[in-house]
């Protein structure tokens, strides 16, 4: 299993850094989330990964079948509300809300099959598991 985060990070970070087309399956987008959360934290490395940070989370909403430009609404949304909470304190309510539903989307099973933006990523992670071994 420690493999497998290190190869998806590898993938994430350096083979995949700035491609923005294909799909992306739930593991790739959740074990590469512990370091974006990790880099958020130390401030200036968020820099680092803000860029692979977009192209997986772009990735991930191909596979859902969603336009990729859908993560930029959600950074706007998600922005707006966390500037709106350190004004008004309900909205933190209205900000949980919506990380709650960023966290169910992203949980979401892809379409299988391929669609308008790649091949099935479900048989891509599989093909990548049976080589490794």
């Amino acid at each position: 299993m420690s493999y497998e985060i290190l190869d998806i990070q590898k993938r994430v970070y350096l083979e995949k850094y700035a491609t923005f087309e294909g799909k992306a399956d739930r593991r790739e987008l959740w074990l590469a989330a512990p370091l974006m959360l990790f880099a958020a934290c130390l401030g200036p490395l968020i820099i680092l990964v803000l860029c692979p940070s977009i192209a997986v989370s772009v990735r991930r909403m191909h596979d859902l079948g969603k336009s990729g430009w859908s993560v930029l609404w959600q950074s706007i949304i998600g922005a707006a509300l966390l500037i709106a909470s350190c004004v008004i304190p309900f909205v933190v309510l209205g900000y949980c809300a919506y990380l709650i539903y960023l966290i169910v989307l992203y949980s979401r099973i892809g379409i299988a099959g391929a669609n308008q933006v790649g091949g099935d990523s479900h048989t891509q992670t599989t093909e990548v598991a049976e080589n490794r071994q």
